[in-house]
């Protein structure tokens, strides 16, 4: 099964194209995101097909992750591989971003955990969205709560299991938040990269759908314009 898979929920943007019958990584390509997405993100993919067909292939699943994240980057990579399935008329699936993080985690190291790490992320302003750990993938975008960055420190003091937190966030926005003595920020080059975190969802069994949906934490906001219509 060759899948193509999108990520433009996270701090790290990331296409990548898979073999799950050799469980092995085909093309991988991963960047900072700059709120460029809409640049960078279709040339990445066509790039993964082009590998996909030198080996005489062709994609028969796409996947992408449907947030929560970003407006603009939700929009346009989910725009993106729901077009693709469309066109190519194959099945398409997804996960929330929470899921995805708690599975990359689970792949790239033994030593943190879904069991011992939290996982955080920006929801605009001075706010964050935090889900406390939990056994592995009953991590779902339900789970998670809303709260203001200055109350991070005190809710973490007294949980006992917890060691780090994975923050999807840029440096300079860690900078800005304080966690209690004994409990880090787990660096995101711990966790698996997007092609071998993919191989791992491709086992689940998620739902196959023909559309996705982007998933956000507040509804977004659109400002209009103030010059008369006519």
């Amino acid at each position: 099964m060759i899948i193509l898979g999108i990520n433009t929920a996270t701090f790290n943007t990331a296409v990548a194209a898979v073999d799950t019958k050799k469980n092995r990584v085909i093309w991988e390509r991963h960047w900072p995101s700059d709120y460029n997405e809409a640049e960078k993100t279709l040339p990445a993919v066509s790039e993964a097909i082009d590998k996909i067909r030198e080996l005489k292939m062709q994609p028969q699943e796409i996947f992408a992750v449907d947030g929560p994240g970003s407006f603009t980057g939700l929009r346009i990579g989910v725009t993106i591989a729901n077009t693709l399935a469309w066109a190519a008329d194959i099945k398409i699936f997804s996960c929330g971003t929470f899921r995805y993080l708690a599975e990359a985690l689970e792949s790239g190291s033994k030593t943190y955990t879904p069991k011992n790490t939290a996982l955080l992320l920006r929801a605009g302003g001075e706010n964050i969205a935090l889900m406390m750990p939990s056994a592995g993938h009953n991590r779902n975008r339900d789970t998670y709560r809303l709260i203001p960055s200055a109350k991070l420190a005190p809710l973490l003091q007294n949980k006992r299991a917890l060691k780090y937190v994975l923050a999807d966030l840029k440096p300079e926005e860690r900078k800005k938040i304080k966690l209690p003595p004994g409990i880090r920020f787990l660096p995101l080059n711990k966790i698996a990269g997007f092609g071998k975190t993919l191989l791992s969802l491709a086992k689940l069994k998620l739902p196959r759908q023909t559309v996705i949906k982007p998933a956000y934490l507040q509804p977004p906001k659109i400002t209009l314009s103030k010059k008369p219509k006519f």
